[in-house]
């Protein structure tokens, strides 16, 4: 829904609206926009609103990428095939857990020693076949994948992966007993290895904040409103023909220092989390 200032009683008995005075919608920011820098007496005339939508859109999926930070959690059960389709809005991974019978998530390792690729399909003296249309055929699934997912980990609940694992110092991926996964992103998969399978997984993502059709549904953080603003307008002020250098400049800088202002809000760091931490510097690692 579109984000608007609720009296109370609405907000708490909605859970819709549980959390949304956090954010500001892509509607509302191109209202905005277009209120306060579009106009005859305005450095920016003669812009569309098409035009705007187009770069906040693009403005979005940046800050997304970099500065927002909103880690999108799915949790799905793996089937028998060891396959889990990527999330429609899935742009990049962050961390891939199993679920534990404790309900504590055991992160997963990335297996970097093998690739899920294509296989294509060749005759008895082992040349490519071709469809009618000349393109290679492909196989169901390569020996590659087969073999992966058939390879025998021993099964360690308790054993939580770590980025230095032994005396190799993470050079021996088979140490994490967790399980392994990869990802065949041409085919929009990921894949685990065999001692993963009937497990609840859980996937923290990337997305590009895009995933709605409805402008009101796309949301951004309030604490990145004023850095998306600058952005916007130094892009527009960049692509205009006839704009006096100085004045593209002026508007990147403003821009740049309202990304960092950005950055530094959404740290999200707080005094009482950073003193724990610092109380642990001098502990050692076991």
């Amino acid at each position: 829904m579109p984000h608007q200032i609720l009296p109370p009683i609405n907000y708490y008995q909605n859970e819709d609206n549980w959390g949304s005075y956090q954010y500001i919608s892509l509607s509302q920011l191109v209202n905005n926009f277009m209120l306060e820098q579009i106009g005859d007496d305005r450095l920016l005339s003669n812009v569309k609103r098409y035009n705007v939508l187009q770069h906040f859109k693009r403005g979005i999926q940046e800050f997304n990428y970099d500065t927002l930070k909103e880690i999108k959690v799915v949790e799905l059960e793996l089937n028998d095939a060891l396959l889990l389709t990527l999330p429609h809005d899935y742009v990049s991974y962050v961390r891939v857990s199993v679920v534990g019978q404790d309900g504590l998530l055991r992160p997963l390792s990335k297996d970097s020693r093998t690739l899920i690729g294509t296989a294509y399909l060749q005759d008895h003296i082992y040349n490519i076949l071709f469809d009618q249309n000349g393109y290679p055929l492909e196989a169901n699934e390569t020996e590659t994948f087969k073999r992966y997912t058939s390879r025998t980990i021993s099964d360690n609940s308790g054993c939580v992966s770590v980025d230095i694992q032994g005396p190799n110092y993470g050079l021996n991926p088979d140490q994490n007993s967790n399980g392994y996964f990869n990802i065949d992103k041409r085919r929009g998969v990921m894949s685990f290895s065999s001692n993963i399978g009937g497990k609840v997984i859980v996937l923290e993502y990337i997305s590009d904040g895009l995933e709605y059709n409805n402008g009101d549904d796309v949301m951004i953080h309030k604490l990145a409103e004023q850095a998306l603003y600058s952005y916007v307008k130094y892009a527009l002020l960049n692509n205009k023909y006839g704009v006096q250098e100085y004045i593209i400049n002026r508007a990147k800088k403003d821009y740049y220092r309202d990304l960092q202002n950005a950055n530094i809000r959404m740290l999200d760091l707080r005094g009482n989390e950073l003193l724990i931490l610092l109380n642990g510097r001098k502990k050692w690692l076991k």
